[in-house]
């Protein structure tokens, strides 16, 4: 691992959040800071990960986004109702097919599957909004119709 000097993470180009000022302010005098004080730093996580991932060699990317994936495949995918795409993680954790092509099918089948449950979702939206909407209705009307059977009541006492 390495470490980053504040012209370092600069030529990184951050997001707009860290003009140069910051990043001194962040080093605080120090030349360069490592992953143990990038972690430490008072800033979002986020933005922490993003500059110890820049302190990593190419090595130990790879074992960071093997694991980081590893972990998102096994808490998300494993177990998430979707046939397809469960297949695919065991596949996946197994080490079996960690191929491009084998995420992207199961991506797509993750999306399908997302689609038709918004689309479930929306129809469900829809039916609880029609009957909210048909409750208040029958509730309005209920009144309504109360309403007119006092008035009648009075017509027929002459009131």
């Amino acid at each position: 691992m390495k470490t980053l000097t504040v012209n370092q993470l600069m030529k990184l180009n951050p997001c707009e959040d860290y003009p140069r000022e910051r990043v001194e302010k962040l080093w605080r005098d120090r030349k360069m800071l490592g992953v143990d004080e990038i972690s430490r730093l008072r800033i979002p996580a986020d933005d922490r990960v993003w500059a110890c991932i820049h302190c990593l060699n190419k090595r130990e990317r790879q074992v960071f986004a093997d694991a980081v994936a590893d972990r998102a495949v096994e808490k998300w995918a494993l177990k998430c109702g979707i046939p397809e795409l469960e297949m695919w993680a065991a596949a996946w954790l197994s080490g079996e097919d960690r191929s491009e092509s084998a995420a992207e099918s199961a991506a797509r089948s993750a999306r399908s599957a997302w689609g038709a449950a918004r689309s479930a979702r929306s129809a469900w939206s829809a039916w609880s909004a029609a009957r909210s909407a048909w409750s208040a209705w029958s509730a309005a009307e209920g009144a309504e119709h109360s309403w007119q059977l006092k008035l009648l009541r009075k017509m027929a006492a002459g009131k």
